[in-house]
């Protein structure tokens, strides 16, 4: 399920849902299943659809970083910037060393007003992935609405993000 997020996001958006849910059906206690097909909504649009299955996935793997890191992304989707906060250290508490949670908790420390935090932020992020850029980000992310993946590279580039 996880290369649909990435492989069949250019436009095949339905097929890679409708992928999913049998998988789902295959495997409705996977927290793993559950998790991709979190992330395919959310990267589809579907963030309030997405959150219960990343909700779901964190409770049924709690110790894992990427449940956290999938609901951060869609707390942050829908605007609600405490709630990414909290799932996004959650997910930086299991995994110090994921640029994503580190990326996303910038680009939501702008969105509260936090600079100086959000810049931190992406000081560690370019420790850890000393060559990522936005333009490298725009590339890797296969967001179907694009207006909501340049709110998120706008945050990143005013907390001090390379282009």
């Amino acid at each position: 399920v996880r290369s649909l997020a990435v492989g069949h996001g250019a436009g095949r958006w339905d097929e890679a849902i409708a992928e999913a849910e049998r998988a789902i059906a295959l495997s409705p206690a996977s927290s793993e299943v559950l998790l991709e097909f979190a992330f395919i909504l959310c990267l589809a649009g579907r963030c309030q659809d997405a959150l219960g299955f990343a909700e779901q996935a964190v409770r049924l793997d709690p110790e894992h970083f990427r449940p956290h890191l999938i609901a951060g992304y869609c707390y942050f989707f829908l605007g609600k910037f405490d709630e990414a906060e909290v799932a996004l250290k959650a997910a930086l508490a299991r995994n110090l060393k994921s640029p994503s949670s580190h990326w996303l908790l910038a680009a939501t420390y702008v969105e509260t007003g936090r600079l100086a935090e959000a810049q931190a932020e992406v000081a560690e992020t370019l420790r850890l992935s000393p060559k990522s850029t936005l333009g490298g980000l725009r590339e890797r992310s296969p967001f179907r609405d694009s207006a909501a993946l340049e709110r998120y590279l706008a945050a990143l580039a005013k907390a001090g993000f390379p282009p």
